[in-house]
């Protein structure tokens, strides 16, 4: 069975592992940090190299109870041959961002979940509910939450104490796996929201950066689906007692000001350290 090291550390973008099995969709490795779709998130795509040959990973996802890596190609692949794998990091860290929004948003609208999804920068739930929430009311608290900077922590509870408290189960569709009598569980602060998933997540909500917009839209009776894009930063460049504020494809301020007058773009002040914009003003 293949150790999932991305389980307990999801930033691990690197690791040398031991080919256990090839199989005619891939490769199946001895340990992984490659995340096998499911629970609405996709599942992770990079490479793997091995003597002078590189593959490309095009998904990663559970078949026949195998943790398979899909590859473009299994040529000169052989059991037991020593491999790195280099995640496609910058599409996983965006599905971490992206759902550990979804838990925000879970937080904000505490009804049940029916089925959601995952992308790079947007993701999708769907509540059973019979009134649309305003979205822009949404939009202001996860911005809020996120710019909190609230820890994100795995931990675990046993079957029985899920059995116990039911409620911990928001999404209907998905049910927590298990077998090994243990759950886990993401806890977001101290009591912004607690519930079993098994995907990836950032550590420090303030990582999501922004929502940049929420869409709120009646499915059916009782069926709401909500969904919600994430963006970059403005960053704040720091000389000395100047200030330049770019936005996140390098404009200058000035080609950026209605967009800095609606208040909601946060900033980036040297290594880092989080202002929105109104505080982040106040220092120039």
């Amino acid at each position: 069975m293949t150790v999932e090291l991305f389980r307990n550390n999801s930033y691990l973008k690197e690791h040398k592992t031991i080919i256990s099995e090839v199989v005619p969709e891939g490769l199946v490795l001895n340990e992984t940090i490659f995340y096998p779709e499911g629970g609405g998130q996709p599942g992770d795509e990079g490479s793997i190299t091995f003597k002078n040959n590189r593959i490309k990973i095009v998904g990663t996802k559970y078949i026949n109870n195998k943790l398979v890596h899909l590859t473009e190609t299994t040529n000169d692949c052989k059991q037991n041959e020593a491999v790195t794998i280099i995640l496609d990091w910058s599409k996983r860290y965006s599905y971490m961002q992206v759902h550990t929004c979804l838990h925000l948003l879970c937080s904000i609208i505490p009804y049940p979940v029916t089925g959601g999804s995952i992308g790079d920068g947007r993701g999708r739930l769907d509540f059973d509910l019979e009134t649309k929430p305003d979205k822009e009311d949404v939009l202001y608290k996860l911005n809020e939450l996120i710019h909190k900077d609230y820890s994100v922590q795995i931990s675990s509870i046993t079957d029985q104490e899920l059995d116990e408290n039911p409620d911990l189960v928001r999404t209907m569709s998905v049910k927590p796996p298990r077998g090994s009598g243990k759950i886990r569980m993401i806890r977001i602060g101290d009591d912004v929201d607690f519930q079993p998933c098994g995907g990836t997540h950032v550590n420090k909500t303030l990582e999501i950066k922004l929502v940049k917009s929420a869409s709120v839209r009646l499915i059916s009776n009782g069926l709401i689906e909500v969904v919600v894009e994430t963006r970059k930063p403005v960053v704040v460049h720091r000389t000395g007692n100047k200030f330049l504020l770019l936005d996140s494809n390098g404009f200058e301020v000035d080609e950026v000001s209605s967009r800095i007058q609606r208040r909601d773009l946060p900033l980036i002040v040297g290594e880092g350290a989080g202002f929105m914009v109104d505080e982040a003003l106040n220092l120039l």
